[in-house]
Formats: structure tokens, sequence, C-alpha cells
């Protein structure tokens, strides 16, 4: 059985740990802000700080003006991450911060739930984050030569409908509401699997991989299947052929890993953070650098 939410949370989906601070009289963002950034300092997972403006509606402080003031204050710190959960020295940084937002302020404060709730929460998410981390990958070696040609790599991936990103992969992107989402990427056989665009050109690659992260993905079977027949149509292209977990890639395989992904989807979705959510994009965020 996969993790649960700990007592005091509704959900396992609720990833942030919050405060809130109530109080009449307005306050200023900038009073507010330097003294939460200061006090943020030591902390290492997502935090942030939010205020009700005088329309009743909730702003991210770090967005708003300097002229901006606000009534109700909340604090947020998340849980979980892939580099692991909130432990007992971060959440007393956060208290720590708790107490001087609220002696800056003059306002009394009412956590979500008690401190060693939160620390369970934190647990059970990491867990979460373990037992559905996962990276599905396809490899494309040549048959007829050794290697392939730099050129002819960026050539058939971008003639693919990928683009060369800023962590050095080509990667294939979809417009989701308005957001650039990336589907899968292309990375090097190299050791840290980045291409280095300044002398792509002259370099023979052994092999490159296609990868995608299905935690990530509302559809992660669908952009599997979308990422195989582009590995396809590029190993065509390089006189290659594609190799799965599995062997070289054939259809029994795609449905395998298609049932696989699909059995991903329906756990994390029974655990209340569906694949492709934003809590999910947060907990599952790749970090390259």
């Amino acid at each position: 059985a996969g993790p649960s939410a700990a007592p005091g949370f509704i959900s396992l989906g609720q990833i942030d740990y919050w405060v809130l601070f109530r109080g009449e009289r307005t306050v200023s963002r900038d009073a507010v802000l330097a003294v939460f950034r200061d006090a943020a300092s030591e902390l290492t997972h997502h935090h942030a700080i939010y205020g009700m403006d005088s329309n009743g509606e909730w702003r991210s402080l770090a967005n708003e003006s300097e002229e901006a003031r606000f009534t109700d204050l909340v604090v947020v710190l998340q849980l979980a991450d892939m580099g692991g959960p909130v432990d007992s020295t971060e959440m007393r940084h956060f208290t720590d911060l708790v107490q001087r937002v609220s002696e800056a302020t003059g306002r009394g404060f009412t956590f979500m739930a008690e401190v060693p709730q939160a620390l369970e929460q934190a647990k059970a998410l990491a867990q979460f984050i373990r037992q559905h981390d996962k990276t599905m990958y396809l490899s494309v070696k040549p048959v007829e030569r050794e290697t392939l040609s730099g050129r002819l790599v960026e050539r058939s991936a971008t003639s693919l409908g990928m683009d060369a990103d800023e962590h050095g992969f080509f990667t294939r992107y979809k417009l989701i509401a308005k957001n650039r989402i990336a589907l899968y990427s292309l990375a090097n056989a190299s050791e840290d699997g980045k291409f280095d665009w300044n002398s792509l050109h002259g370099e023979s690659l052994t092999s490159v991989t296609f990868f995608t992260y299905p935690a990530l993905h509302p559809s992660p079977a669908a952009v599997f299947a979308e990422m195989s027949d582009t590995a396809k149509a590029f190993a065509s292209r390089c006189k290659s052929q594609v190799l799965s977990p599995y062997g070289e890639l054939k259809p029994e395989q795609v449905e395998t890993i298609r049932v696989e992904l699909e059995k991903i989807a329906e756990e994390m979705s029974a655990a209340g953070i569906k694949p492709g959510s934003e809590q999910a994009r947060r907990l599952f965020a790749p970090a390259f650098d």
C-alpha cells in the first residue's frame, strides 16, 4: 500500500504546510518581505509568503509593488521534493521564521496542523516521491556505423520538432493552458547526458537517449507513445535502432510499458496527487543543474 496523509492533513495532496497571521490593520509589503527573506535564509525547501489585499484576494508579496499593503498573511513551506522531506532542523527554522513575522507585524498566528504531524506528512510525501520517481528511457544506437555524427543528431532532432534547450537537451514542448510544457527530451550518452552546443557538429556520439518523467504528465502513457514514435522516426533518419529496457523496441513492448504507465497514473491519482498536476510537478521537478 502507498503512503497516506498524516493526522491533521486531509489529503496527501496537501504538500504545503501553512501558518496564518490574522490582523485588522494593514502592514506594508516591504516591511514584511524584508523580515521574511532574512528569516527564511536557512530554509532549503520551497517557501513563500502571501497577503490578503483590499479586495480580499491573496497575493504573493514577492510579486507585488513596494507600496502594497495587506491585512491577513500566510507563510507556506513545501514539505518534500526530489531532495527529500523537511526534517526537524528545517522545521525549527520555519517556526523561528513564524515567530519573527509575528513579532514584526504584531499578529498572532495559527498553524494548519501540529509540527509533528507536518513532519509525518513530509515523510509520507517523500515516500510517495520515491515510489513514483520513474524515468522512461529509449536508447538509440547506430546499426551501420559505430557512432552518430553530432550534425546528423541535431538535424534529425530539430526536423522532428525538438528544440535545443538551456539544460543541454533536445526537448519536445507542447503548449498546455498557455504553459510551455516539456513532454520528453533527447540526451547524449555522456556522463551528464548533455550536449555541448558549441562543439556538437564536430562530435561523434556512441548513442543517444530519449527520456520522459511520467509523474509530470496528465497522460504519461500517451506521452510515451508519442516519444516512442519520435524515437523510431529519429532512428530511421540516423540508420539506428531503438532499444527499450526490454531490448529492441517492438509493438508488444510499447504496450507493456503503456500498461505500466497507466498503473503509475492510477496509483498517483488514488493517493490524491494526479500525474501532471501542480502538486506532482512541484514534487517531481527535475534538477538538471
